[in-house]
């Protein structure tokens, strides 16, 4: 099933986390903030958390009660590097990751460029 949706030549895409508009249609969003999703998506998924695609996901939930350490920060960097060039490496190419451990959360900034415009953008997430 897609998550887009055409009128008058636009694509939509559905937004993340999925909700209503203040139209009272289904919330939508531009193609720059859906990749941003799809990131988000890829990384707070678990594997085996979907059942037609048991492999798909990053597992960083599953570090969440591991000591902060630079060991983990430096597993993290590989994990979501690894991630996103498996499951998103079609739209996108991960130019920088960085992670940093801060007290007992880890911030991970993610540096990409889209391969269909060539925009380079970030996202930023702390677990």
């Amino acid at each position: 099933m897609s998550d887009e949706k055409y009128h008058n030549d636009h694509i939509y895409n559905l937004d993340f986390p999925f909700g209503i508009s203040e139209h009272g249609g289904i919330r939508t969003t531009d193609a720059s903030d859906h990749i941003k999703d799809e990131i988000i998506t890829v990384l707070l998924t678990a594997p085996g958390q979907r059942v037609n695609q048991p492999e798909f996901g990053c597992g960083l939930k599953e570090l969440i009660f591991a000591p902060n350490s630079f060991t983990i920060s430096t597993m993290v960097d590989f994990k979501v590097q690894q991630a996103l060039d498996r499951w998103l490496g079609d739209k996108i190419v991960a130019d920088e990751v960085n992670v940093q451990t801060l007290e007992e959360q880890l911030r991970i900034e993610i540096i990409y460029t889209v391969r269909e415009t060539a925009e380079q953008d970030r996202v930023v997430l702390t677990v």
